[in-house]
């Protein structure tokens, strides 16, 4: 019965050393590929970031362009009121009153 129980574990010794031979190669290729599946994300990681960082960079240049352009039309226009309201002041100055509404009834 020994004798069986050592045969059946060596057989099963010598199998285990087989499959780890035989897979040694498929597990040296899968390692590879999940380094360079790691590689590959902190590359896209890295390029992520980066298209982001320029996104707010543009983005935070575009808003100060507009801004800047609407702190210049709105001058424009408090200018514009402005001359209008003087002509406005100096045309009534020159023309005589006009007389108040008069009801016919």
């Amino acid at each position: 019965m020994e004798i069986v129980v050592a045969v059946i574990s060596c057989a099963l010794s010598l199998a285990a050393v087989v499959i780890l031979a035989v897979s040694r190669p498929g597990l040296v290729l899968i390692s590879t590929r999940v380094e360079t599946l790691g590689h590959e994300i902190d590359r896209v990681d890295r390029s992520v970031h980066d298209e982001c960082r320029e996104s707010r960079r543009e983005t935070s240049a575009w808003v100060q362009s507009l801004s800047e352009s609407l702190v210049q039309a709105q001058a424009a226009v408090g200018g514009a009121q402005g001359q209008q309201l003087e002509t406005l002041l100096a045309h009534s100055q020159r023309s005589p009153s006009l007389p108040a509404n008069r009801s016919d009834s």
